[in-house]
């Protein structure tokens, strides 16, 4: 995957040094309002190594003049895959994961 140009905020998390992979970088970012948390590794900074999106939830605040909303906590959304191609790598692990039973 390659890094958009569509990005409006990004916020670094973590920064660390691998000794396999070199500098990396854990951030998150907002692309057109959805948010995802990207890992980097500075060997190719215009690769994202891997994504996901991250889903919040809103918890309400009481306070004069009306209810707001405040941003709850962050969790992995699950049910995004970054690209598409992932759909038929999950399948195909699932289908190996099941073959030694098949063998039996």
């Amino acid at each position: 995957m390659s890094l958009g140009d569509e990005i409006n905020i990004r916020t670094e998390r973590h920064r660390g040094t691998s000794s396999l992979s070199g500098e990396f970088v854990v951030e998150d970012v907002d692309v057109t309002g959805s948010l995802y948390r990207r890992l980097i590794f500075f060997s190719n900074k215009n690769l994202v190594q891997s994504e996901a999106r991250l889903a919040g939830s809103t918890r309400r605040k009481g306070g004069k003049g009306g209810k707001k909303n405040k941003p709850g906590p962050l969790s992995v959304d699950h049910n995004y895959l970054a690209s598409s191609y992932y759909g038929t790598i999950v399948a195909g692990i699932s289908l190996v994961s099941d073959l030694p039973q098949a063998l039996g």
